[in-house]
């Protein structure tokens, strides 16, 4: 049986609505997308592995450097070399997704499985929710076995070497640099 490899950095996919504005990290919020994760990928046969370098919940991304970046980098390339590998989801802050996209991108360049970033601007316990759009197309990126590094937000698909943080806010974060999304899909979140 095949794997996919999630990594669980922190973030605000990791965290939850502290006094009905402020987000947090939470743990609970861990443990369901860990549960939201293995549930789509028992359905079509994969197994979900964890990897949590920095704990649960784990880092706000602008705490993230590039010492992190190479723990990352070693935490890939040695489920990799396991073989029975489908691909890789990392779960990470929005603020310097785009930075560690890009890292990723240079240093795993060729390499022969997706690696998908993904995040969300709003939290899973906040209507409306934006992590399980994103958590649905970057899984389908994974089973559509599109290799290289890639950022999945909000319907869209951007490779990892060419993505922006564009907006603070809004569920539309990330834009390409010198180019268009490689592939949007609303009917992946369906």
């Amino acid at each position: 049986m095949r794997r996919v490899l999630v990594v669980l950095t922190g973030g605000t996919i990791a965290g939850a609505m502290r006094d009905g504005k402020d987000t947090a990290p939470d743990a609970g919020a861990s443990e369901r997308l860990e549960r939201l994760l293995k549930a789509f990928f028992d359905e079509r046969g994969l197994r979900v592995a964890t990897a949590i370098p920095w704990g649960i919940p784990g880092l706000d991304s602008s705490d993230l450097n590039p010492q992190h970046w190479i723990r990352l980098t070693r935490i890939i390339i040695e489920e990799v070399q396991k073989r029975d590998l489908q691909g890789i989801i990392v779960l990470h802050g929005t603020d310097t997704m785009a930075f560690t996209a890009a890292w990723l991108s240079l240093v795993l360049e060729g390499i022969p499985l997706p690696v998908v970033l993904t995040g969300s601007q709003l939290t899973l316990d906040y209507t409306p929710e934006d992590v399980q759009v994103n958590l649905r197309g970057a899984a389908q990126v994974v089973c559509a076995g599109y290799p290289g590094v890639w950022i999945y937000f909000n319907w869209k698909l951007i490779p990892g070497k060419r993505a922006h943080k564009a907006r603070a806010i809004h569920p539309d974060a990330f834009t390409t640099v010198n180019g268009l999304p490689v592939f949007f899909s609303p009917e992946w979140g369906r």
